[in-house]
This record gives C-alpha cells, sequence and structure tokens, in this order.
C-alpha cells in the first residue's frame, strides 16, 4: 500500500511540475489604447478632434495576442493580423501591408507617411 501511494504522489508531484514549466508569457501581450497622435498629447489631440480624452483613446485600440494574433480597433471596426517583436522593433502585418514601429515599456510607437501615433498599454 505505501508503494503504491509513494507511486501516486510522485506522479502528481511530475504532473504539477510539468504545469509549471509552461513559459513565461510574452510581455508584449495585451491591450494597447490610442495615447498620443500626430505629435500631440491625448488630451491635446482630443480637444482638437472635439471628443472627450476617452473617446479619443478608444478610437484606435490594438490588442497583442499569444502566438503572434493581432486584433485592431480603429473607429469601431475590428480587422485581424499579425504582429511580432524582435527586441524593440514590433512588427505588425495585416491584409498583406506590414508597418514597423517601437515598442518598449508598454508603449508602441508607429509612424505612417510622417505621422506618428502612441499607443499605451492599459494595465
Amino acid at each position: 500500500m505505501k508503494r503504491t501511494l509513494a507511486i501516486i504522489l510522485a506522479a502528481v508531484m511530475l504532473l504539477a511540475l510539468l504545469a509549471a514549466c509552461g513559459g513565461e508569457a510574452d510581455p508584449n501581450v495585451g491591450v494597447y489604447k490610442l495615447s498620443g497622435a500626430m505629435g500631440y498629447s491625448l488630451e491635446e489631440f482630443a480637444e482638437m478632434a472635439g471628443m472627450t480624452e476617452e473617446e479619443a483613446a478608444d478610437m484606435v485600440q490594438m490588442e497583442l495576442k499569444d502566438k503572434g494574433v493581432l486584433s485592431l480597433t480603429f473607429d469601431g471596426e475590428t480587422e485581424t493580423g499579425k504582429w511580432s517583436a524582435d527586441g524593440e522593433t514590433l512588427t505588425i502585418e495585416d491584409a498583406g501591408e506590414s508597418i514597423t514601429g517601437t515598442i518598449k515599456d508598454g508603449v508602441i510607437t508607429i509612424e505612417i507617411e510622417g505621422e506618428s501615433m502612441t499607443l499605451t498599454k492599459v494595465e
């Protein structure tokens, strides 16, 4: 009986050990919202656009998901794509187009045709 109990206990401990070895979560995964655009702070951008800061922040939202899956919401419309990060370089692929930006300390910065956009991770 002791031997059987010891084998069962060892098996349970082994399973618990293997379950804990899933690897660390990617720190870039999460939801990011607009925090600035075209060189303006979110407050300035919202004022120029005639909306509240919350409305402006919700206007552009990006979710970086596990396994490189991307969900991008712009003005109420959501599209999916792919993302990858190599150090601080962020690459976003959507509908055959590729956009490169930076990601550092929970802040994404993207520049398209000379205009920049900053998104900050929502905690």
